[in-house]
C-alpha cells in the first residue's frame, strides 16, 4: 500500500488500530470482563430473593455488554445490564425499585440494593487490574493489526 502523505498514512494506521480495537481488542476485554462476572459475581453469592438471568439478559450476556470508540479513539467496554422488575421477600413478590435501572454499579459498590446487600462484588474493578497486569488487551491489539497485514513487535 502506498500513501502520499504523512497525513494519508495516519488516517490509514488509525482506521487499523480502530478496526483492531473494536473486533480483537473488543472481544477479549469482554472475555475478561464475562470471567470476572462469573468468578466474582456468581460465584461469590447464591440469590435466595431473585432468579439470576445469567447469559439470559443478566450480568453474563454478552448482549449486555457494549464497546465503542469515543471521539479520541479510545476504546470501551461498558456493562449495561438493567435490574429485572420483580423479586421476593418471603410470600410476597414486589417489583424492584432498580427495575430498568443499570445495575453494575449497585453490584460493584454493594450499595443500592433492595434488599440486604451480599456485599461488594467489584467485577469491574478486578477486569481492569486483570488486563493492567497481564496485559491481555494489548496482545489483542497487535493481533488484530496483524491480522490486518501489518508488522507489529
Amino acid at each position: 500500500m502506498k500513501v502520499g502523505s504523512l497525513s494519508e498514512l495516519r488516517s490509514v494506521l488509525q482506521e487499523k488500530i480502530d478496526v483492531a480495537l473494536l473486533t480483537d481488542t473488543a472481544e477479549t476485554v469482554t472475555d475478561v470482563m464475562l470471567e470476572h462476572i462469573v468468578s466474582d459475581v456468581y460465584e461469590e453469592y447464591i440469590p435466595t430473593t431473585y432468579k439470576r438471568r445469567y447469559n439470559n439478559g443478566g450480568l453474563a450476556d454478552p448482549d449486555n455488554i457494549i464497546t465503542y470508540l469515543d471521539e479520541y479513539g479510545r476504546l470501551y467496554v461498558e456493562q449495561f445490564t438493567l435490574g429485572d422488575k420483580y423479586y421476593k421477600m418471603g410470600d410476597y413478590i414486589l417489583i424492584s425499585r432498580n427495575y430498568g435501572k443499570p445495575i453494575a454499579d449497585i453490584i460493584e459498590t454493594g450499595e443500592g440494593y433492595d434488599i440486604v446487600s451480599p456485599g461488594a462484588r467489584p467485577f469491574l474493578h478486578n477486569t481492569h487490574e486483570d488486563l493492567r497486569k497481564n496485559k491481555q488487551h494489548v496482545s489483542a491489539l497487535k493481533k488484530g493489526l496483524k491480522k490486518q497485514g501489518l508488522e507489529v513487535k
